[in-house]
């Protein structure tokens, strides 16, 4: 069980490309389990804004890791405060890991050493079940098509989701393809894991 949350609860983590149903899926879990939900990073932003991709040096790849490090710090009060046996976690550390593993291999930008390092004494959420959503390029084109995201170029990069996917095959998520499934079938095949 994970030692820096509290013991008593199954802490279930999304991660996933953009448009994937990560925010769908935590709300359906929430209902259909009666769990409780900290959110993604960006409902933590207060009027911060998100930083810029890719980080340029090495200086700025570090504040930016401290920037979501801090906003995790808050997620984490956030857990501790949740009074619910199941919790879902609408993304964890490893969305900010798994973008700089993709600098790195996109990019050239050999951060994501150091940055792992970061995230290695930062206090974090940890999961007992995580789960990652991803859907095929052409799907995703047509998902993100009529929004007006900052980094839609990058989104729609097939590169760059490839990547992000190998990094969370590599630590073992579950990886559910999204592409051609309903919201109902999307939770059904997460319950199944939890």
């Amino acid at each position: 069980m994970n030692e820096q949350a509290p013991k008593n609860k199954k802490i279930i983590a999304l991660e996933g490309t953009i448009k994937a149903g990560k925010t769908t899926l935590a709300g359906g879990i929430e209902k259909t389990l009666n769990a409780g939900v900290v959110w993604e990073y960006g409902k933590y932003l207060n009027g911060r804004q998100f930083p810029i991709f890719p980080p340029r040096d090495l200086e700025v790849a570090k504040k930016v890791t401290e920037f979501f490090a801090s906003i995790e710090q808050e997620r984490l009060e956030d857990l501790e405060k949740i009074i619910k046996d199941i919790v879902v976690v609408d993304r964890i550390h490893h969305s900010c890991l798994a973008v700089n593993y993709t600098a790195d291999k996109l990019y050239k930008t050999n951060y994501f050493g150091e940055m792992e390092e970061i995230w290695k004494r930062t206090a974090k959420i940890t999961p007992d079940v995580a789960i990652y959503l991803y859907v095929g390029q052409q799907e995703l084109e047509r998902r993100l098509a009529p929004t007006k995201h900052l980094y839609r170029e990058i989104f729609y990069n097939r590169n760059f989701n490839d990547f992000i996917r190998e990094y969370y095959a590599k630590l073992g998520f579950i990886l559910i393809d999204t592409t051609n499934m309903t919201e109902g079938q999307v939770l059904l095949t997460a319950l199944s894991y939890v």
